[in-house]
């Protein structure tokens, strides 16, 4: 008996040991949870500003509308509300609501489909922050719209360089909306949120507040300057980090290393995280495993590998669609040499025989992946370099096909996850409120039931 006991309780250890290493293992793929109720509000409102009447939804969720407008082809909406700081006072919160690629909006005159495409296709690296050893201290940014050289880069501490086309989109976008951003009081606190490519622009011009106005998340715990969280929904990645690069027109494939790579483990993304200006904490960037836009400009990008290896079809779009050519060969599916610009006389030349991989982006600051069931959504709360891993997890490359699918329902499903955000998350949102409610608990006012925007308050855990 005595023997038994002993070998009873070494297996108790072993177990034991194996558990903490499994949780040691989970630490460090830990990041931020997010209120759900506040996740489902922000993802409420990056689907209403692509509406006509965009106001007169702001109004029926509780909100005061202060402006909106189109600046780069995007279209945004300013409105207010309020919610309850750290010490439980109301304070004023601002939310600035972004749209993605709008191809059809006959409401919006401003709108310029081709000129859209061709910023968004204009996947060229521009270099965001200098590396320690390059010029620089290794941190702040030194983007100008269209890159600018620097000396090489002998040191590990990397460059961080972003996609060309949309840091000119978040630099229009600051001109447009630098006075409703500025005039906010330190005790407030603004919310940028984002679909799809507007999420990508937003990451940019949250770095731009950091750098140009000081409004860093060290600025805000201060108290001298509010509070800026970011909300994206879908968001293409547009970050990269380059080692030993010339200059942005002369980096090689190999001087740049994914964001996705296990090279740059958690801490490591973190502390990068913090160089452009935006605190780790304070990203949020929501993914639908069977949405393909989050993969999109990576190497696993199921519709950038579907449409390289259909030079046919490509051709045939841009013979129908001519304004799609400085989407797909702006550096998308095929070198920026190809590219033809807007406006420019002739036919595109040929898809190349040998086509290379396509760019190779990541996502940065903290995923949530919703992961839709039967029994109801759930959410990962992962580090943005662990992105690649997770959704492939859920959803292979293979089984979304390049985003059309074998079949015209998986077409029709990455469709509708990619505008599917709002309501797996009120789904979400109505699970915990049930779940509270039969543990007779409210958790705090995250499940209030009340969905007037005005009254939001948010979770402690977030």
């Amino acid at each position: 008996e005595a023997e038994a006991a002993r070998e009873a309780e070494a297996a108790a250890e072993a177990a034991a040991a194996i558990a903490r290493r499994e949780v040691e293992a989970a630490a460090d793929m830990a990041a931020p949870e997010i209120g759900v109720r506040v996740a489902a509000i922000t993802a409420d409102l990056s689907d209403i500003v692509y509406l006509e009447d965009v106001q007169n939804e702001v109004k029926m969720r509780g909100l005061v509308p202060v402006a909106n407008g189109t600046t780069a082809d995007l279209r945004w909406c300013v409105a207010d509300g309020v919610t309850v700081n750290d010490e439980g006072l109301p304070s004023l919160v601002r939310y600035i609501s972004v749209t993605g690629v709008r191809l059809v909006a006959p409401f919006d005159p401003l709108l310029n489909q081709t000129r859209l495409l061709n910023s968004v296709g204009k996947c060229s690296p521009a270099l965001l922050s200098a590396g320690a050893g390059g010029g620089g201290a290794g941190g702040g940014l030194v983007a100008s719209v269209g890159g600018g050289s620097r000396s090489r880069n002998n040191n590990r501490e990397p460059d961080i360089y972003c996609h060309s086309g949309v840091l000119q989109m978040a630099t229009d976008l600051l001109d447009e909306l630098e006075p409703l951003i500025t005039a906010m009081p330190a005790t407030g606190e603004i919310r940028l949120v984002g679909h799809s490519f507007g999420g990508s622009t937003l990451t940019l011009l949250r770095a731009m507040l950091s750098n140009k106005f000081g409004m860093t998340p060290e600025a805000a715990v201060r108290k001298v300057h509010p509070r800026i969280s970011l909300f994206s929904f879908g968001c293409v990645p547009i970050i990269k980090f380059g080692f030993n690069g010339p200059n942005t027109e002369g980096m090689n494939p190999s001087d740049f290393v994914s964001c996705n790579s296990d090279e740059f483990p958690k801490q490591l993304a973190e502390r990068h995280c913090n160089r452009i200006g935006l605190g780790g904490d304070d990203v949020h960037d929501f993914a639908l495993p069977w949405d393909p836009i989050p993969r999109m400009l990576t190497r696993e990008d199921p519709w950038g590998d579907f449409m390289r290896g259909q030079p046919k079809l490509v051709e045939t779009i841009e013979q129908r669609v001519g304004f799609f050519t400085p989407l797909l060969r702006g550096g998308w599916l095929y070198p920026t040499d190809l590219n033809v610009a807007a406006g420019e006389r002739g036919a595109p030349p040929p898809p190349p025989a040998v086509v290379e991989p396509g760019p190779d982006y990541g996502h940065i600051g903290t995923m949530h992946v919703i992961v839709p069931s039967r029994a109801g959504p759930s959410m990962l709360h992962i580090p943005a370099t662990a992105a690649a891993k997770v959704l492939k997890s859920q959803v292979d490359v293979n089984e979304i096909n390049g985003g059309f699918g074998p079949g015209p329902q998986d077409f029709i499903r990455c469709y509708l996850s990619h505008f599917g955000y709002a309501r797996e998350l009120a789904k979400l949102e109505k699970s915990a409120a049930e779940a509270a409610s039969a543990s007779d608990s409210t958790n705090g006012p995250i499940y209030n039931a009340n969905r007037q925007f005005g009254a939001d308050i948010l979770s402690p855990e977030f």
